[in-house]
C-alpha cells in the first residue's frame, strides 16, 4: 500500500494537540509504502473537539491530487468512511488545511491509529489502503479515553456494544 516513488506530492506536516501528548510531523524527503509513525501520538477524549492541521504539500513538481486523514475509532483495523476527519484536494503545496472533529460517542477505548494520505492525481474519496505512484501514507497513535471498554465482550458482544 502506499506510494512506489519518492518524488513529488508529500503530506509535508501533520498536527495535533491532545489531552496527553501532541503529534508534531514534519516530511520530506518522500517515504515508499506506509509511513509507520505510530511511535508520535497523543491521547482524545470522547466526546471532545479537536483540530488537526495537515500541510498537502510536494518534494518535487506540483500536480493536482487529493489528501485524507482517518482515526479508527471503533479499532476494527479499517478505516471507514465514517472516520474521515478531513479531506483536501487541489494542488499542492496549498495553506494548512484545518480538520476540526469531535470524537464520537461510540469510540473505543484504547490505542488505535490516524492515517493520512495525499495521493498525487487522487480523486475523492481516497481509498485507505490503496497502492499508487505518488505521495505519502502515514500512520499514527491515538489513544482514546472516555469511550467504551470493550475487554469484557466476545464475539457478538462487540459489535452490539458498539
Amino acid at each position: 500500500m502506499g506510494p512506489s516513488n519518492t518524488a513529488d506530492s508529500n503530506v509535508g506536516s501533520v498536527s495535533l494537540t491532545g489531552v496527553v501528548g501532541s503529534i508534531n510531523y514534519t516530511g520530506c524527503p518522500g517515504v515508499l509504502g506506509l509511513q509507520d509513525l505510530t511511535a508520535l501520538g497523543t491521547t482524545l477524549n470522547v466526546g471532545s473537539p479537536y483540530t488537526a492541521y495537515v500541510q498537502f504539500s510536494t518534494c518535487g513538481g506540483n500536480y493536482s491530487g487529493a489528501g485524507t486523514a482517518w482515526i479508527d475509532f471503533d479499532q476494527n483495523g479499517t478505516f471507514d468512511a465514517s472516520e474521515i476527519i478531513g479531506t483536501w484536494s487541489g494542488i499542492p503545496p496549498t495553506p494548512l488545511s484545518t480538520f476540526n472533529f469531535t470524537v464520537p460517542a461510540g469510540a473505543q477505548n484504547g490505542t488505535t491509529r490516524m492515517r493520512v494520505t495525499q495521493q498525487e492525481a487522487g480523486t475523492l474519496p481516497l481509498n485507505p489502503c490503496a497502492t499508487f505512484t505518488w505521495g505519502s501514507v502515514m500512520d499514527f497513535s491515538i489513544t482514546i479515553g472516555n469511550g467504551i471498554d470493550c475487554s469484557g465482550y466476545v464475539g457478538d458482544e462487540i459489535a452490539d456494544a458498539i
